[in-house]
């Protein structure tokens, strides 16, 4: 009977593990690893999805269409496309909502979150559109990376996340929290099944297409989009004075005084959109940071007739404005000292600073020294060593 050849399998464990000790929960474990470990249930190739819809490019929100035009085969206005709400691509879950790690960022290895908006079928591949949000901290309290939403739209394949857990935001205060299990890390693929995979995690050939909105001149524009390797030279010359050109232009809009948070803000998305210029020390931008901090602050001093540099400047030139120094308490403590350690008040010599000596000896030796004529023959011996040691050389004091 086939609950026969069931029980026959029990008893095989049994045998096998020969620990008789809560052998029900042994037997229940083995049976579940042995169910979820089948190969048909680990490498699942073909992918599965929820219900699918179909519509055309018009029927999106208008920053998608754009987002999606934007591509290196754009897809036309006629094109129909296939949506889902959820798909399971080579084992991983994705759902719109879902927030996954895209990339990390730094030496720190800073993650930088996608929230999924969009899965779009298009021309027999699956694209996912996702809105970025950048980690503005690390909460200790909370265990949790506290996050912010930015404007910028990105489309990306399945499988160019650096971790496939999906992850879920939560709101507290009005602010957004995510909560990581692990550490995340960039994994190291192998060759597997005959299918060669990344060893790193790169950029895929279709690049995510960010919302920046600096306007980089057409040779820049043109240099950026070939990888000119005048872009990371460590010289100076025409193409990089003009990117730092661009980015000053784009960030004087907002304020002559940009705060860090705003620097980074915008060397990050254009890192995003152009990973080749990221730097192999440091935070991959440290050279494009102190060369744009130095652009504001030579484009700053010549301009005298803007309100914002003005206020600033009143601020910080103000005669003691500055932080308070004690200058007028020193001197006369300077005064103190020397008339204190002047030796002819007490018309102290070699021959008074032996008898101070020889005085202080006999009062040690008694059972019962007052401290005080001990003080007071030390201190006069202090006055005149301190001014025999100011007015001569070290070899003579010695």
């Amino acid at each position: 009977m086939r609950f026969e050849a069931r029980h026959q399998y029990f008893k095989t464990v049994a045998r096998i593990t020969n620990n008789y000790i809560n052998i029900c929960q042994t037997l229940a474990k083995r049976n579940q690893q042995c169910w979820e470990w089948q190969p048909e249930r680990i490498i699942r190739s073909d992918h599965t999805q929820a219900a699918v819809n179909n519509l055309s490019l018009q029927e999106l929100p208008v920053n998608l269409q754009i987002c999606l035009q934007n591509l290196e085969t754009a897809v036309t206005v006629d094109e129909k496309l296939w949506t889902s709400k959820c798909i399971i691509l080579n084992s991983v879950k994705y759902a719109v909502g879902d927030f996954f790690i895209l990339e990390l960022v730094h030496a720190e290895q800073i993650p930088l979150f996608v929230k999924i908006d969009l899965i779009v079928y298009i021309r027999a591949n699956w694209f996912l559109v996702g809105r970025l949000f950048t980690t503005l901290e690390f909460i200790r309290h909370l265990q949790s990376y506290h996050i912010r939403e930015t404007d910028d739209l990105l489309i990306f394949k399945p499988g160019d996340e650096v971790d496939f857990h999906a992850l879920d935001a939560y709101r507290c205060d009005g602010q957004d929290f995510i909560t990581l299990i692990h550490r995340p890390f960039k994994a190291v693929h192998t060759k597997v099944s005959g299918r060669q995979h990344k060893e790193k995690h790169t950029v895929p050939a279709l690049q995510p297409m960010f919302n920046c909105k600096v306007q980089f001149p057409p040779a820049v524009l043109t240099a950026l989009t070939n990888k000119d390797a005048a872009l990371k030279s460590p010289t100076k010359n025409r193409l990089k004075n003009m990117l730092i050109q661009a980015l000053f232009d784009h960030l004087s809009n907002e304020t002559m005084y940009p705060s860090h948070v705003q620097y980074v803000e915008l060397l990050r998305t254009v890192l995003l959109s152009f990973p080749f210029l990221k730097e192999s020390y440091g935070s991959g931008y440290d050279a494009l940071h102190e060369s744009l901090r130095n652009k504001f602050k030579k484009e700053r001093r010549p301009l005298v007739d803007i309100e914002e540099i003005e206020k600033m400047r009143q601020k910080y030139s103000v005669p003691n404005s500055g932080r308070k120094r004690s200058s007028d308490v020193q001197p006369c403590i300077l005064l103190k000292k020397t008339k204190d350690i002047n030796p002819f008040d007490d018309g102290a010599d070699e021959r008074s600073t032996d008898q101070h000596v020889s005085v202080i000896k006999q009062e040690c030796q008694k059972t019962r020294p007052n401290v005080d004529v001990i003080r007071t023959h030390l201190r006069k011996i202090q006055k005149y060593r301190t001014h025999y040691i100011l007015q001569h050389t070290t070899e003579e004091v010695l």
